[in-house]
């Protein structure tokens, strides 16, 4: 069989190549950018918690980063093949001298969610093009839809950034799976239905959005019920259509087609009638669908994947029920308000989102909401489904990602790229429109969709520079909030942004040899700001002091393995003494003062080494807060080993000065601390 190009056909591989085409020019500088953010922990320690396939389908997904064993709540098999499959093109393509975090490793994985990316936008279109069906103006209706989804500068860090992979991977196989239902409600073929289940489970596999497919899907076939018609098992003759006569057609009537053009500037163009618009009779053997196998089909397929999820190590969604049901309710409405208007109005783009919009923000997106579902509804009873689906389609792909504001321990209660799958209801709107409108109205709707989406691009490209590396992305965030934010609330957020720019910092330094401090410094200098522009005893100022306490532990380790005693001493004691300032308004917080204690006996040691003498007031400040310790029954086992320690090093200190009596006591206590260690030891 040969296919015939006709200019039908070059116009609809037009529609479909120009959105891929404009999306590949927005994002095609993003296979320049670094891992940043959870990138990071990604490549640190996340691909090396998969050693088989087993592990894939029973270790949780993303379980802390630096914190190997710790688990999570999210089960993404599907996310955690394809880093699998993007390190191994890695190691194939790189030898042993370029590290795992090289940004020369980041192309392929950036190349890999680019590719996805593409393919959702492809398989968008065909599922708009399924559900206008054949309509005059279903290609521009088609490419209006391509364009806006393939250009939304709100997907820039589900793109942009390799872990958003997770949305465009889940959004792939949930529109798949929607396609699939369709044809398998025009066709009744049994394979169909067989693909459906795959996909789904794929998407669930991907991210716990895919959960919206159950609930879509029917609503789909329920909403368009009437736009094409069912045969049974038999065949059936389609109607005729009166044959129409071309020639008696006035030039400048409307084209018999449908097309709303005059009819010398449709079907009559070239002067002589070639076209009657008149269908043979011809049979049509359409098999019967089972709705009770399809909605069978997706409730076994969910019950699959929570039997294989409680397999996986993840720990429970806890923090629901931590928030009474109505601040809950409100908090998911405020979201909902929130993702609704920056789906209309995305700008200004921003990673960090630090809590929902205030009041005034929310109620008037939630009414605008309200008001384009009452319009919705009112469009579905003229027999405009398109627009109601949307609107379903919007909530429940939007539904999973509002439990996010109810966890307070989520470091963005909203985020950006939790829009990428809802966004496809702006696309169906917009495609909808297009159907709807009419004359002028269409054409200007074209136009404006044409020129908002060349638009996009360049503030796309603009955007992914800020998803370059680190630096630039943490500074384009303290970047908005000097300009945006009144100046108490940019004091706090700054501070917030300082502190998440130098966990991010502190994680890339953990990565690297000993030799590369540039991290470490730039992990300082964040932490020092965060300090710096929050007043003491504030939560904030107390974790600036305890991460610059950390950067500065960090560095003092490096230095001893690089046996650079006095720098390891200064790093020590400088270390201690932050611990030592956050204690001041932290009492009670026991990890702190391990650490102080571990800083101050680490120094001791350290400054010996030079100095040859012990500062024993130091180390009884350090005795007393393990004696503290002691008393609340922190960690036993530490709080015995550092006891021993330190009344060792006290012992030592009084012999050194003839004070026998004193360094008997010590030295004395210090042996019995390591006879209770042992025993505790044995008893553990």
């Amino acid at each position: 069989m040969t296919l015939k190009l006709t200019k039908e056909n070059w116009l609809v591989a037009a529609v479909f190549a120009i959105p891929l085409l404009l999306s590949v020019i927005a994002f095609s500088n993003v296979i320049k950018g670094d891992f940043l953010w959870d990138d990071i922990s990604h490549q640190k320690s996340q691909i090396d918690r998969y050693k088989s396939a087993k592990d894939v389908f029973t270790k949780s997904f993303f379980a802390g980063g630096n914190l190997v064993h710790q688990q999570s709540p999210y089960y993404r098999p599907a996310i955690a093949t394809t880093y699998k499959i993007g390190e191994t093109i890695n190691d194939l393509v790189f030898d042993d001298s370029v590290e795992r975090m090289d940004a020369r490793r980041a192309i392929i994985p950036h190349i890999i969610t680019l590719i996805t990316h593409l393919a959702t936008i492809l398989l968008v279109m065909i599922f708009t093009w399924q559900l206008i069906g054949n309509h005059a103006w279903r290609n521009w209706a088609v490419l209006a839809s391509g364009l806006i989804f393939s250009t939304h500068p709100i997907h820039v860090e589900s793109i942009s950034f390799i872990a958003g992979r997770t949305d465009t991977i889940s959004t792939l196989f949930l529109i798949a799976a929607l396609v699939t239902a369709w044809r398998y409600r025009e066709t009744g073929r049994a394979y169909l239905l067989v693909a459906l289940g795959l996909l789904y489970l794929f998407s669930l596999f991907s991210k716990e959005t895919g959960l919206a497919v159950v609930f879509i899907a029917p609503a789909m076939l329920w909403l368009f019920s009437g736009s094409f018609s069912k045969l049974d098992n038999e065949e059936a003759e389609e109607e005729d259509e009166p044959e129409i006569d071309l020639s008696k057609i006035g030039r400048n009537q409307p084209c018999p087609c449908g097309s709303d053009k005059k009819y010398k500037n449709c079907h009559g163009k070239n002067g002589s009638p070639k076209l009657v618009l008149a269908k043979k009779k011809k049979k049509a053997v359409l098999r019967d669908w089972n709705p009770f196998l399809f909605v069978g089909t997706l409730v076994a397929v969910t019950l699959i994947y929570f039997v294989l999820r409680s397999f996986a190590d993840l720990v429970s969604l806890d923090f629901l029920g931590k928030t009474s049901p109505t601040e809950a309710l409100g908090r998911m409405i405020a979201g909902a308000a929130f993702y609704f208007g920056k789906l209309i109005s995305p700008l200004p783009l921003v990673h960090m989102h630090w809590d929902i919009p205030g009041f005034a923000y929310s109620v008037s997106m939630l009414a605008a909401g309200l008001v384009v579902t009452a319009l919705a509804i009112f469009a579905f009873r003229k027999g405009h489904s398109i627009f109601l689906f949307a609107v379903v389609f919007f909530l429940f792909t939007l539904g999973p990602s509002l439990l996010s504001v109810l966890n307070e321990a989520s470091t963005t209660p909203v985020s950006e790229r939790l829009l990428y799958t809802p966004s496809i209801a702006l696309s169906l709107s917009l495609a909808g429109l297009v159907i709807l409108l009419k004359s002028y109205a269409r054409y200007a709707l074209l136009a404006a969709t044409v020129l908002i989406s060349i638009v996009s691009v360049w503030v796309i490209r603009e955007r992914n520079w800020d998803w370059q590396s680190q630096d630039t992305l943490w500074a384009a965030l303290i970047r908005f909030e000097e300009n945006r934010l009144p100046e108490r609330k940019k004091a706090i957020e700054q501070a917030i942004s300082w502190r998440a720019m130098g966990a991010s910092f502190l994680a890339r330094a953990e990565y690297f040899d000993d030799t590369k401090t540039d991290y470490l410094d730039k992990a300082e200098e964040a932490y020092g700001k965060v300090v710096e522009l929050t007043a003491p005893g504030e939560a904030l100022n107390i974790r600036g002091l305890i991460s610059t306490a950390d950067t500065h532990y960090r560095r003092a380790a490096r230095f001893i393995k690089d046996e650079k005693t006095a720098e390891a001493a200064d790093y020590y004691g400088r270390a201690a003494q932050s611990y030592k300032d956050a204690l001041k308004f932290s009492r009670g917080t026991r990890e702190v003062e391990k650490f102080y204690i571990e800083a101050t006996v680490l120094e001791d040691q350290e400054q010996e080494k030079i100095t040859k003498e012990i500062n024993i007031e130091k180390l009884f400040e350090a005795r007393e807060q393990l004696l503290e310790l002691r008393r609340v029954n922190y960690l036993p086992l530490w709080v015995t080993e550092y006891m021993s320690v330190v009344d060792h090093r006290i012992g030592v200190a009084y012999h050194r000065q003839s004070k026998h009596e004193e360094s008997k006591k010590f030295l004395e206590s210090s042996d019995q601390e390591d006879v209770y260690l042992e025993r505790l030891k044995r008893g553990f």
